[in-house]
């Protein structure tokens, strides 16, 4: 492998203060491994092509003159913009790898192995567009088809001069700089301290930013160069024998005297239980004439971290360097947090920014500017356990919006979402009116309204809706930092319609932790869970949206509740015995039984995927026909895993609290196979046995199941028995993956091939394949 990467730091003529880079990747297929034959322990017979990536991005912090625009935060209008393409060749090795791959998630490893044996990849990975030609020998000069160029040449004085050109596939972005050293080659591939080439220079050109060409000023430009014989890209092969990936953290700051700090530190991370070793770690300072030093007491410490939505790897944004032995201290601090760069050449995504330093060497104050390349352990072996690390992100959502305890006054009103001024009569003296809080006992109101929902939403669940929720957002090209509490309010509600549901069936367990009616009452349980779905609002007036957005998505949001209200009550409700007489006495089809079972599933849990995919989508600005096919497939998937909810309900084994579990709770019976046989519910499968036995035993089933046989385990096995040695339980299996696979037949084709397309696919297969036992 080899790495060329040019990075600059800009100041522009209209007073930005910008960032940028280009790196340019060129894999010699023949010795990383990228042929089948290779990964089953052989020799390619034959080399491929050399493979080849280049990826750059402008970096544009939101600077103090120009302030955050009214009602935005400044994260919003920080701008980081990237661009990642490959040839294909490079698409083609990854191809090969991920069909060798047998440590990857399968449902993820389907999709994007689908997406690349079509000639494709995600979003915002792209194809290279123009021919790709590289030389290094005399002149460097790289072209990597219309995105980006190096070209070396020499002025009259024969000082070396770099052409570096850059730009994206719209035209909206992108520079045109020419890098003069100004200081020696600072480093050979066969110096001692091993460390790569690295040398720094002058810059001046043109920066394009939102379509606008601004060029550079003033002395305080500089830029550098980095070139690295071997690193920076997953070695696959190595992944798969010896399930490992590596993981690294550089940094390279140039200083204000003239000296230049890299740090890069290597560790291998196990993809099954986490574990990291090997780490390697090199440092080396580079004084103001080039000459390098080893740091061989240099340690990184990492103090602020910031974790994307996109990818849900947690990256360092704060930093402390540190070197004893030469007195250097330095605090490295990003730009600002959304510097990550979305491609598939490193797993899912990697963090490379700009940092700004301060700090000392021996005695003497430095400042300066660098960036900072984070490649965090990512790799994905079960999609269960990567959906945990979204419900730790909703988890630590759910906190901003229903916090651990209510500080004052001011505090309960923003967490009730209350922002209507008080119409109290005004004291007299102050001309003030007093809070709605007023003479509130805030521990009270914590303890009715918050604590409940809090005490449910413990970690355990899937967030599978919440993962939905910004996944939608996603896929139609929204900013997620925009709408990171849609985590929380998808969470909240779900959690509160589970706590009355809880209280409608008697249900004593919620999981796997006694419901909230049998902690805090039945009258609490009630009140907090239907409190919970107001909250919805609170996150919506969190968040930057425009006012039709604002009007449209209650709309869709009281949609929701009124259907799931409705077919709540059909639950409970239950199927009536005359449909039952009918069946049996041939005046209706048995399919009809399985028809309003399936209503009620539709309207009860489906619809709720539905219309969280619309509000995400009207937040993002789909367009109509792209949102309403995704959300029609949503709403099947709901269907299609509710089915398998009562499959699961059926066939998995009984659960039992191990003795050293500490939770409040000392029963031993988490979950009985056949509660929904015990309790009297008609589930699909109960449904559904009209039409696969005689009518005679399916009478029997629905006799004994509305008899609600409760702790009778002998009469809930039996009917398990029937429905198995029918095929009954199987076949709603089978129905079940049928509706998701046909429905994302019609659906994918009006999605953008992008990453959030590839885990909204993969999450669809994990909703009905997961728990099909």
């Amino acid at each position: 492998m080899e790495r060329w990467s040019f990075n600059f730091h800009l100041s522009l003529l209209d007073g930005q203060k910008v960032s940028a880079f280009v790196s340019f990747f060129r894999l010699n297929n023949h010795g990383c491994s990228t042929s089948t034959s290779t990964f089953q322990g052989k020799d390619p017979q034959l080399p491929s092509p050399p493979s080849h990536f280049v990826t750059f991005a402008i970096s544009a912090p939101l600077s103090e003159a120009q302030g955050p625009a009214h009602g935005s935060s400044p994260s919003t209008k920080n701008k980081f913009c990237y661009t990642t393409a490959m040839d294909s060749s490079y698409l083609n090795s990854l191809r090969l790898a991920v069909e060798a791959d047998s440590q990857m998630d399968p449902f993820i490893r389907r999709s994007l192995l689908t997406m690349l044996s079509n000639g494709k990849v995600p979003l915002p990975d792209t194809l290279l567009s123009g021919d790709v030609s590289a030389s290094t020998t005399d002149f460097l000069c790289l072209k990597y088809g219309d995105s980006a160029s190096i070209q070396q040449d020499t002025d009259v004085n024969g000082t070396a001069i770099y052409h570096v050109i850059a730009n994206s596939k719209e035209a909206s972005y992108g520079f045109k700089l020419e890098f003069t050293p100004s200081s020696p080659h600072a480093i050979s591939p066969n110096h001692p301290t091993s460390h790569p080439l690295c040398f720094r220079g002058k810059v001046s050109g043109t920066v394009l930013i939102d379509g606008l060409d601004v060029a550079v000023g003033g002395t305080d430009s500089v830029g550098w160069v980095e070139m690295e014989a071997d690193g920076g890209i997953t070695k696959w092969d190595a992944l798969i024998r010896e399930k490992k990936e590596p993981c690294w953290t550089s940094v390279c700051v140039n200083l204000s005297d003239g000296s230049t700090v890299r740090f890069h530190a290597v560790r291998q991370s196990n993809i099954v239980d986490g574990s990291v070793s090997g780490l390697d770690q090199k440092a080396v300072l580079l004084d103001s004439k080039g000459e390098p030093r080893l740091l061989e007491d240099c340690e990184l410490r990492v103090m602020d971290t910031w974790t994307s939505l996109q990818t849900m790897n947690e990256y360092g944004t704060k930093w402390n360097l540190i070197a004893p032995s030469i007195g250097l201290d330095l605090s490295i601090t990003a730009a600002f947090q959304r510097q990550e760069i979305l491609t598939i050449c490193v797993g899912r995504g990697y963090w490379r920014g700009s940092v700004s330093v301060t700090g000392i060497i021996g005695t003497e104050k430095v400042e300066g500017v660098g960036h900072v390349e984070d490649r965090p352990a990512q790799f994905i072996t079960r999609f269960d356990k990567y959906l945990k690390r979204v419900a730790h992100q909703t988890t630590l959502e759910v906190s901003k919006v229903y916090p651990e305890r209510l500080e004052n006054q001011e505090h309960a009103m923003k967490a009730l979402g209350i922002y209507t001024p008080s119409y109290l009569e005004r004291d007299p003296i102050t001309g003030i009116s007093p809070s709605l809080m007023e003479n509130v006992s805030l521990e009270d109101l914590h303890q009715q309204i918050f604590a409940p929902v809090r005490y449910l939403i413990n970690g355990t669940g899937k967030s599978w809706r919440s993962y939905l929720a910004i996944l939608s957002f996603e896929v139609f090209g929204g900013n997620l930092e925009l709408v990171r509490p849609l985590l929380a309010s998808a969470e909240i509600v779900h959690t509160g319609t589970l706590i009355v549901d809880d209280v409608e069936d008697e249900s004593p367990i919620r999981r796997g932790v006694p419901a909230v009616h049998e902690v805090w009452g039945i009258a609490t349980a009630i009140n907090a869970g239907e409190a919970a779905l107001f909250s919805y609002q609170t996150v919506l007036q969190s968040m930057p949206v425009s006012p039709e957005t604002r009007l449209a998505v209650p709309n869709v949001f009281f949609e929701t509740m009124r259907l799931g209200h409705a077919g709540q009550g059909l639950d409970i409700a239950g199927q009536p015995q005359s449909l039952f007489d009918d069946i049996i006495a041939g005046r209706v089809d048995p399919s009809g039984l399985e028809k309003n079972v399936l209503a009620t599933h539709r309207l009860k849990t489906a619809i709720a995927g539905f219309n969280i995919t619309r509000i995400s989508g009207l937040l993002a600005g789909a367009p109509p026909a792209q949102l309403n096919a995704l959300a029609a497939h949503m709403e099947k998937v709901g269907v299609a895993f509710q089915i398998i909810d009562d499959v699961h309900d059926i066939r998995r084994p009984a659960q039992v609290r191990d003795e050293d579990d500490q939770r409040k709770d000392k029963r031993q019976v988490l979950k009985r196979r056949g509660d929904d046989i015990r309790s009297g519910k008609i589930s699909v499968p109960i449904a559904k046995a009209g039409q696969m036995m005689p009518l005679t035993e399916a009478k029997w089933i629905w006799d004994t199941v509305r008899s609600k046989p409760g702790d009778d385990d002998v009469k809930t096995q039996e009917v398990i028995d029937k429905l198995e040695a029918y095929g009954v339980v199987e076949a709603c299996v089978v129905q079940a993956k049928k509706m998701m696979e046909d429905s994302w037949r019609n659906t994918e084709k009006y999605l953008v091939d992008n990453q959030a397309k590839l885990y909204i696919e993969a999450l669809s297969r994990y909703m009905v394949e997961y728990n099909s036992v």
